[in-house]
Order: structure tokens, then sequence, then C-alpha cells
């Protein structure tokens, strides 16, 4: 191949579903030439089953070797990714972490994730924040750049899988909304629809054509968010040539009419001196009019002003406060500045630890998030097996929702049956033949991985305060699933579990507490937390209740065998200890319920004989 740049047409190829040999073909010729690009492409094939269907990780493995040996950051991640979830090779922390590392010095913004990840919580690693505030706050400044630069901000796939999920009906009638936006004569309807169309939603791609239309025919009957709109597009050039003295017009009447959105972006374009002559004055005048009415973009302007001594005299403490105040409100560059004056220690004492949170919910904003909603599309076409790899390379990235959903598929054997290996550890092996002949060990996962994946990874999430993940820990250690039988350690997670108002999690201690299994056997605290899941979820009266009464057996068997005083506190009658006695120890009313139930329930048992017969 003359040139090896050409293999981006070979991806276009690719990812166009075209002539599949062909671009295969040309890939091979452009890795030959040197071009690492090519082969960092080729060990993706191999690695997501675009070549043959099932996932060659001794293959993709190869190709990325080859490709991180001339340098490429991309390989780099991959092959970390690979030694730190144990495909195709051993699991391998160290390696894992000197790939990343590799990647990271290339310019690898996932790799960069990875490592801020593990350094904040010493996986792999010595916990380090220092290091870890730089790692996150690389891929944050990036974030912010690609945000300010297009004005669309990037929004997460927060959906969560789990034994309610339903893959049909999952995403709602959005798009009749969309049609409604469409189709009504009303100004602010027009108005959502332009939106929906030049950001995307809904069903609906971007149109900026279509956007326009309706910024246009809205703007026309006097509506300023409309005039907005059109401005920010001359402002950015979407779907017309970029005009700054357009976009001034649009704002100026917008601002006019009291639109917040206008009025500071027009501060901005008196900022940057675009399409007006440069005021600082102006700009302040324009952002102090929108941030006292609580415009989030106004305020964190504003505090730049503050931050920078724009016009104003620098102020660490103003701008301190109005980074916070725009930042409570999901202000991303907000949030971006508050966390560089944490670690700076600017207008307060120095805060690593708060650095880091703030960097990584910036970090976690770029355009690399995708990666959700690809596994979630994937997952929703059936096609588990990709879906599994995109949430674990979330999961190493630090992405929570990554994390939980991999850990709950590992959990339900979903997506873990793919692929071919080229060394043996951690699964139960076979051997097959691939198209040239080489044998290859098949991916047949043991029981015993699969279960340390799921605990893994469920780890990984309660570090980030995730109540379901905190539960599923308590039951890996109690069970034994990925780890060893360990009470202590259940007990400690369902306490953090229940912390957040899981139900389970105190039903859980409760039972724990009754029968001295990994927490002091004490019965009055087993009732205290029977009573808290039922008031926590008021469904769970069944198994509260009957848990109840075997609680009440258990009291009186023990206080027949002198294990406890039984301080009788009757209705009506004085007692002298303040303990619950035996009829405290059951609700009433809910036994009352259970009786009624299984009376209905033995009732039509009998119904239902007598019309058999």
């Amino acid at each position: 191949m003359d040139d090896p740049d050409e293999y981006d047409q070979e991806a276009v190829l690719l990812n166009s579903n075209a002539d599949f040999a062909r671009a295969r073909a040309l890939l091979e010729e452009a890795a030959a030439a040197g071009n690492d690009d090519a082969m960092q492409i080729i060990g993706e094939m191999y690695e997501f089953g675009e070549q043959g269907g099932v996932s060659n990780f001794g293959e993709a493995l190869q190709w990325y070797l080859k490709a991180a040996a001339h340098g490429n950051p991309h390989a780099q991640f991959a092959l970390g990714f690979m030694y730190s979830t144990g495909k195709g090779v051993p699991i391998d922390e160290g390696l894992a972490v000197l790939y990343f590392s590799f990647a990271s010095n290339g310019g690898s913004l996932e790799a960069n994730l990875a490592l801020g990840f593990r350094f904040m919580h010493g996986h792999g690693v010595p916990k380090d924040c220092a290091r870890a505030a730089l790692s996150y706050e690389l891929v944050a400044a990036a974030a912010v750049e690609d945000l300010e630069a297009s004005g669309f901000a990037t929004h997460p796939d927060n959906t969560r899988l789990n034994d309610e999920y339903e893959v049909a009906g999952a995403h709602g009638t959005d798009e009749d909304i969309a049609q409604y936006f469409q189709y009504t004569g009303d100004t602010n309807a027009l108005v959502q629809a332009g939106t929906l169309h030049l950001h995307g939603g809904m069903g609906l791609d971007r149109d900026y054509d279509q956007a326009l239309d309706y910024f246009r025919r809205a703007a026309e009957q006097g509506n300023p968010a409309a005039m907005s709109n059109l401005g920010f597009m001359y402002q950015n050039g979407y779907g017309v040539e970029r005009d700054n003295a357009t976009a001034v017009e649009y704002f100026r009447k917008a601002a006019e009419k009291g639109n917040l959105h206008a009025q500071t972006s027009l501060g901005v374009l008196y900022l940057q001196g675009w399409g007006v002559e440069q005021s600082y004055a102006e700009a302040y005048k324009l952002f102090k009019l929108a941030a006292d009415k609580g415009y989030a973009d106004a305020q964190m302007h504003l505090g730049q002003m503050f931050y920078y001594a724009w016009h104003v005299k620098k102020d660490y403490s103003k701008a301190f406060a109005l980074f916070s105040v725009a930042a409570s409100q999901g202000n991303i560059p907000a949030i971006f500045k508050l966390a560089q004056m944490q670690r700076l220690g600017h207008g307060g004492p120095a805060n690593c630890l708060a650095a880091v949170s703030l960097f990584k919910r910036v970090a976690e904003r770029g355009d690399w998030i995708d990666i959700l909603a690809d596994a979630h599309d994937l997952f929703d076409d059936g096609d588990q097996d990709s879906a599994l790899l995109f949430y674990e390379r979330a999961a190493i990235m630090g992405y929570e929702i990554g994390q939980s959903n991999a850990a709950w598929m590992y959990t339900r054997r979903m997506g873990t049956t793919l692929g071919t290996r080229v060394a043996s550890g951690n699964f139960d092996e076979g051997e097959e033949a691939d198209s040239s002949g080489l044998q290859l060990t098949r991916w047949i996962p043991s029981e015993k991985f699969l279960d340390m994946q799921a605990f893994r990874y469920y780890s990984l999430a309660a570090e980030q305060s995730n109540a379901e993940a905190y539960l599923k820990l308590g039951d890996c250690h109690y069970y034994g699933k990925g780890t060893e039988i360990d009470l202590n350690r259940a007990g400690e997670s369902y306490t953090h579990a229940q912390l957040f108002h899981s139900a389970q999690a105190m039903f859980n201690l409760g039972y724990m507490h009754q029968y001295g299994k990994g927490k002091p056997k004490d019965l009055f605290l087993a009732k205290r937390y029977y009573d808290m899941a039922l008031s926590s979820n008021p469904e769970a009266y069944l198994p509260v209740g009957l848990a109840l009464i075997g609680l009440a057996g258990h009291f009186a068997y023990d206080y027949l065998r002198g294990e406890i005083d039984f301080p009788f506190s009757w209705s009506g009658g004085e007692t002298s200890s303040t303990e619950p006695g035996l009829t405290d120890m059951v609700e009433w009313d809910t036994v009352v319920i259970l009786v009624l139930t299984l009376a209905l329930a033995v009732a039509v048992a009998i119904r239902q004989r007598a019309l058999m017969r």
C-alpha cells in the first residue's frame, strides 16, 4: 500500500458494513507497511468478534502487542484492559498499570481515567491523591474544552440492569412526544422541537436545517428562547455559516426580552470581542444581570472574572462562592474550576480528596461516556457478549454504572461465554482450531472465575457508594461467592447498605442478630431491624411478619433455656424493664394479615380441587 494512512478509508468501510473482506485486506496491507493504527483496528476486530462473529482474544492480543510496540496509545490501553480483566491472558495488575501508564503518556484519556480511579482507591498501586488528581484533571480539561468548543453537553446513559429491566418498552414514548412538539403551533413547542433537532434526542438525530426552521418560525412570533438559539447556531456555525455579527443581533434581541441564556451568551461575545468591540465592563454587566437571577452559566463566567481579575479586583472568595453555586446546578465548567481551586487551595485550604471527586465528575462527562450508551444498545440488541465487554471497559475507567452492570451480567452469566484465548488459567479449557489451522484454547470461564469477576465489580461499585453493590457484596461474603465466607465482612457490607435504606439489608441484619451470625446475638436489635425493613418497604410485610413470629418463638425458647430474662409487658400492666417483651416482639396487625392471607390461600386451594373434580 503506497499510503499507509489509507487505513482510514478501510475503517469507514468497516463501520458502514460495506465490503468487510476488502477493508480487512487493505488494513492488513497498511499494517504490513508499519501503520500502527491499522494494527490496532485489526486487534479491535478480533476482540469484539467482527472477524467470524466470535471474540478471539489471542489474535487481538498479538495485534495489540504489535501496535503497542509502535507506541499506539489505544492499543496500550487495550492491553491494560486485557491484563486487568483476564481477557486472553491471566490477570496481572502490574502489567495492566504498566500499559495504562504507557497509554497515558501517549495521550489516552481512557487510560488516564483508569489510572485516576486506581490511584484514588489504591487498586494495583498505592493510594495517591495527588496522582489521581493529575490524571483526572487532564481528562476533565479535555471534557471542558470539548464542551466550550461545541456548546453541547454530553449526558450519561444511567440505565441500570437489574432483574426488573425489560428491553421492550424501556425507552417509553419519546417519539410520540417529539412528534407533538413538531406539529403543534405553540411557539414554546416549536422551540422544544428545534432543540430536539439541534441536540438530538427522543428518537431524533441531529438535523440543523430542521432546527433552524423551527427556531425561525418561533422567533418570527417573538419567542426570545428561539432568538437565543438562533444566536447560538450562528455563533457556532451549526446549519449556517459562522457569523458572530448575526449571533450578536439575535442575542441582543433575546436579551432585551429578559432571556438569561442570551444575556450570558452576549456577555461571552463582549468578553472575547467576537462580533463586537471587546468590553469587560459590558460582559460583567450582562453576567451579573443573569447571575443574580440564578443562571448557572452566568454565575460561572462571573466567577471567572473574579478569579482572573477581569474588570474587577481578584477575589478568590467570591469566585469560589460563584463557582460553588453554579456547580450545585450541574454546570460542568464551574465544577472544573471549583476542583482546581480545591487542589490549589485558592479561596480556602487545599483539599485534594474534594478536588479528585470534582475532577472525576467532570472527566466522566466527555464524549468517551458514549461507551455506556453503546453497551446499553448492544444489550438491547441481544449482543450480550459485546455489551459486557463495553461495560467492563467503562468499569475499568471508573464508571460506577459500568461496574454495577458488569457485575450484574456476571452474576446472571450473561455475555460470559465468548472468545478464545492463548494461555491457561481461570478457565476450563477445550481445544479447537481457527480458520488458519492454529490450535486455540476456547474461553470457557470457570464458575469460580465468574463469581470472582462479579465480586470484583460489586466491590468497585460499592466504593462509589452504590447501595445495591454493598448488598450484593454482603451476599458474596455470606455465601462465599467469589471470595471466602466471612460473616463479619458480610455484616459490615449489609450495615453499609442499610444506611442507604435498603430494606433487604435491614432484613438480613435482623436475621444475623437473631441467630448471632456475623453479628452479636441480640433479639431486641433483630426486632428493630425487621421493623425498619418493613417501614422501608411495606410490601415486605409477609417475610417480615413470618420473621417476627419466628423471632417471638426464638425469644420464648431462649427464655425457657435460661439464656435471657423474659420481661413480660402485658397491655395495661407495668414492667420494671425498658426492654420489649413477648407482645412487643410481634406486630399483631401483621399476624392478623398473615393469618387471613393463609386462610384465603387455603380456601382458594380447596375451591380449585373441588372444581377439578
